[in-house]
């Protein structure tokens, strides 16, 4: 084989191996949404490591869910409803805090006033289709699931004190569409929305 098809077929095993990489995280950044002056993701996130490749430990049980927390590690899990259907991954706060940066690179996670602002948004626009909104349980820091019958929580990246930080749960009845504003649990899980810088 000549050095030349030596290179190219090394390129091509590179190129294919960093794209079996992201797909492995398959959160799509080109699916973006203009909300005023903001540029959302469309998708909530779906990753399973940091910016810097280091894997975010995932919780199949409710013991490796609570043992993270005692323990305060970053931890994500699938969200799963009453018909044992996958509805996305959700996160605890130490994963959302975590120095490494759970966003993509070039995005952020939310704040509490951007959450605040897409809310809006879609409630005015009737665009909740468009923001992967949909009925999607959470995990309570004790490992259970909290059914969202009409609901899915979302974490902002706006701390509020040692044990909780501002979160937004979104309802869905019909076709009415609502939120509210709280102060959730840093042990808990919940999906997550960014934001490009």
């Amino acid at each position: 084989m000549s050095r030349t098809n030596l290179l190219l077929l090394v390129s091509l095993i590179t190129l294919n191996f960093c794209y079996s990489q992201i797909k492995t995280d398959s959160t799509d950044v080109s699916e973006l949404v203009k909300v005023n002056n903001l540029l959302f993701m469309k998708k909530d996130l779906d990753i399973v490591t940091f910016r810097n490749g280091d894997t975010i430990p995932e919780a199949k049980t409710k013991k490796d869910w609570k043992k993270c927390n005692k323990l305060m590690k970053p931890a994500w899990c699938y969200s799963i409803d009453k018909e044992n259907k996958i509805c996305g991954k959700v996160y605890n706060w130490y994963a959302v805090n975590d120095s490494r940066k759970i966003a993509p690179e070039g995005y952020h996670v939310a704040t509490f006033d951007e959450m605040v602002e897409l809310i809006a948004f879609a409630k005015s626009k009737r665009y909740k289709n468009n923001f992967d909104f949909n009925r999607a349980p959470n995990r309570s820091s004790k490992g259970k699931y909290i059914l969202g019958e009409s609901t899915k929580g979302y974490w902002t990246s706006t701390f509020f004190d040692t044990n909780y930080s501002r979160c937004i749960y979104i309802t869905l009845l019909d076709s009415k569409f609502g939120s509210s504003t709280m102060v959730c649990e840093i042990r808990e899980g919940l999906f997550i929305k960014c934001v490009k810088d």
